[in-house]
């Protein structure tokens, strides 16, 4: 199975997102790219320990010509682009990894480091990739009528892996820490559950069980991990909503105000980074051009 396509609409949210996103160069490594803000990381795009602008530039260009399939025109007509597919990603960024002479690090050859590998590649193109679709779709979602028709989403595996993470486990532990009147979460008995994790859109549980802390998939690295709607009469039976109850708000915000952001506790190489963006005033990020 594949994640899934979509157009129209929910297209153009995830090639919207695309756009609006700065390339960020950085020598940081996972975790230290997880500190940075949420709101930060969406805007930003940039690989774990990746500080030549020009090779994050080329993945870029190449993911955005892989979202977007197409685009109307001033016309309104549908003009079909040049795609690209995870194949296409790999076979072009290595050719350019060659063109340039890159060189992995001594004692990282053929591994996870290794922009060269087939992994390191695919990690790159399917995350990204991704995680437009489900800003697209996410953005939908939240169109009144579709909040008042699918109220409701499930957490399921779309996706096969040999060595599956607990996101039974990883549900229960976050409607924890959230706190059973915090959340409309139902809990499960699996701690290896593959489906049946149910909420209302819109609800924290979906930026709380988020590796990155943003409140659509993917859900972390790799998963295979995704969301389904949920009618409202199924919600009804779930006991998420009571009849007449009202339809979840809609959160219309992500991408449409200017970025500020409390970077106070990052590394000083990643504040750096940002400068490039913006001004950091008082431990505050405001990104080029925000009020």
């Amino acid at each position: 199975m594949t994640m899934p396509t979509f157009s129209s609409t929910p297209f153009l949210d995830a090639l919207d997102r695309l756009q609006k996103q700065f390339v960020l160069p950085t020598s940081a490594g996972t975790f230290g790219l997880e500190q940075l803000p949420a709101d930060l990381r969406e805007r930003a795009f940039f690989s774990a320990r990746v500080v030549n602008a020009d090779i994050l530039q080329q993945a870029y260009d190449l993911i955005s010509r892989g979202v977007s399939g197409g685009a109307h025109n001033a016309s309104g007509t549908y003009v079909p682009g040049s795609s690209v597919n995870l194949a296409t990603f790999r076979s072009e960024m290595k050719d350019y990894l060659q063109s340039i002479s890159y060189q992995p690090k001594a004692g990282e050859e053929g591994t996870l480091k290794d922009l060269t590998t087939d992994k390191r590649l695919e990690v790159i193109y399917k995350t990204n990739v991704e995680m437009a679709q489900g800003y697209g779709t996410y953005l939908q979602q939240q169109d009144p009528a579709s909040l008042d028709a699918y109220p409701a989403q499930e957490l399921y595996r779309l996706e096969d892996r040999k060595e599956r993470r607990a996101w039974g486990q990883r549900w229960n532990d976050a409607i924890q820490s959230l706190g059973l009147s915090n959340t409309s979460a139902i809990p499960v008995s699996d701690p290896f559950a593959n489906d049946g994790m149910f909420a209302l859109v819109n609800d924290p549980i979906w930026t709380t069980i988020s590796r990155f802390g943003l409140p659509y998939p993917p859900f972390d690295f790799g998963s295979g991990m995704w969301v389904r709607d949920i009618d409202r009469l199924q919600a009804q039976e779930l006991g998420l909503l009571a009849s007449g109850d009202a339809a979840p708000a809609p959160d219309i915000t992500r991408f449409n105000q200017g970025v500020q952001a409390d970077v106070t506790d990052l590394a000083p190489a990643l504040q750096s980074a940002l400068s490039a963006f913006g001004k950091i005033v008082d431990g505050v990020f405001r990104m080029a051009g925000t009020p």
